[in-house]
């Protein structure tokens, strides 16, 4: 495969899970626990919170969490509009906001494991490391390679 192949399609993969990722959170806005059992359970696996420590779900507010799906959403068709060289200026602001949050989540994440900061579930430090932080990290790339200019 071509690097140039690859690299024209890194926006779509970007598009797509960010488009799925902002599914993701209104799911469990609307109280799902995938891929868990139980919202302690969802609240161990996704944010790092040990609900029993904390008292509680351990899951943000629904609000937050619909929060986070439209801005997953924004960036999403921020993406798109910026790799078919629409969308204007606006659509370019919000891409490089989103490749540097995604990248800034990449980094903190891989950060935060190597220097074992903070009280991180089991369960969240290995997803963290295996799942989280490299998504980020790639979805932040796919998202600033849309930046190119169209030819």
């Amino acid at each position: 495969m071509r690097v140039a192949k690859v690299v024209s399609s890194t926006p779509a993969f970007a598009v797509v899970g960010l488009s799925a990722l902002s599914a993701l959170h209104v799911a469990w806005a609307r109280g799902s626990h995938f891929p868990a059992k139980s919202a302690p359970e969802l609240a161990a696996l996704v944010s790092g919170i040990d609900p029993i420590q904390k008292r509680g779900s351990g899951t943000p507010p629904a609000a937050a969490t619909f929060a986070v799906a439209g801005l997953l959403a924004t960036a999403a068709g921020s993406v798109a509009l910026t790799s078919r060289g629409i969308g204007g200026r606006h659509a370019r602001q919000a891409t490089m906001i989103a490749g540097g949050v995604l990248a800034g989540r990449a980094t903190a994440g891989f950060a935060a494991d190597a220097a074992d900061l903070g009280q991180m579930t089991p369960q969240f430090r290995k997803w963290n490391r295996l799942l989280y932080s490299p998504l980020s990290a790639a979805l932040s790339v796919g998202a600033l390679v849309s930046l190119r200019r169209r030819r």
